[in-house]
C-alpha cells in the first residue's frame, strides 16, 4: 500500500523527520499535489504578477522543493526564477524542469545569505506554518526586501488556527515599514476541502 504522505505531513515533530519524509516523497510529491487538488502556488502566483510589472527581475522561489510553485511562477510570466530548499531529492526533481535560473541547497535554520534587495519579489508558498517553517523565517524573508519589493506567501487553514502566524504578519504591518497588497482566502488543496490565504506584502 502506498504510503499517505499527505496525512502525515502537517503532524511531524522535528526537522529530520521533515527531512526525511519529503526525500522519500520528492519522487511522487508533484502527482500526489496535482491529483488532490493543490492550487495555491497558481493562486501565489497569479496574486504576486498583478504587482511585479517587470517579470524579467530576479524573483526567489524559497522553499521551491520539487518545483511546483516554479511552474506557477513561470505561467504567470515570471522568467528569472531561482529556487532554494533544504532537500536535495527534492531539488533534483525541480533541476528537471529547466525554469530556474540556478538551484541552491540551504541548511535548515542557517541564515540565508543574499543582500536585501537582490529579488524584486520572494516567493515562499506553502513554506510557512504548522509543520515547515517557524514565523521567525517570514520575519527574515521580509528583512531581505528593499523598498518596494515584494514577498508572495501562504499560510494554509492549519496555520491559520495557529493565532501567531497572523499576529507576525498584523505586527509587521503595524511597524509601518510594510503594506498588505493582497490578502485572500481561497482554495488549498480542494479535495481534501483545505483553504489557504494568499499574501503579498511590499516593504514601504
Amino acid at each position: 500500500m502506498a504510503r499517505d504522505f499527505l496525512s502525515e505531513v502537517y503532524y511531524l515533530d522535528t526537522d529530520q523527520q521533515r527531512h526525511d519524509l519529503y526525500s522519500e516523497w520528492a519522487e511522487s510529491y508533484d502527482a500526489d499535489l496535482t491529483a488532490h487538488g493543490y492550487v495555491t502556488p497558481q493562486r501565489c502566483a497569479q496574486a504576486a504578477a498583478r504587482f511585479v510589472h517587470d517579470r524579467s527581475r530576479p524573483v526567489l522561489d524559497v522553499g521551491c522543493g520539487t518545483g511546483i510553485s516554479g511552474k506557477a511562477l513561470a505561467a504567470a510570466g515570471f522568467s528569472n526564477i531561482f529556487g532554494m530548499d533544504v532537500n536535495r531529492e527534492m531539488l533534483a526533481k525541480a533541476k528537471e524542469l529547466g525554469i530556474y535560473r540556478n538551484l541552491s541547497v540551504s541548511e535548515p535554520g542557517a541564515p540565508l545569505l543574499f543582500e536585501p534587495g537582490t529579488y524584486e519579489l520572494i516567493a515562499a508558498i506553502g513554506v510557512i506554518g504548522t509543520g515547515a517553517a517557524p514565523i521567525d523565517f517570514l520575519h527574515e524573508c521580509l528583512s531581505l526586501l528593499a523598498s518596494g519589493n515584494l514577498m508572495v506567501f501562504s499560510f494554509n487553514d492549519h496555520t491559520l488556527a495557529e493565532p501567531e502566524y497572523m499576529k507576525a504578519v498584523e505586527d509587521r504591518l503595524g511597524s509601518g515599514e510594510f503594506r498588505m497588497l493582497h490578502e485572500e482566502y481561497g482554495p488549498h488543496i480542494s479535495k481534501l476541502d483545505m483553504c489557504s490565504t494568499v499574501f503579498v506584502m511590499q516593504r514601504t
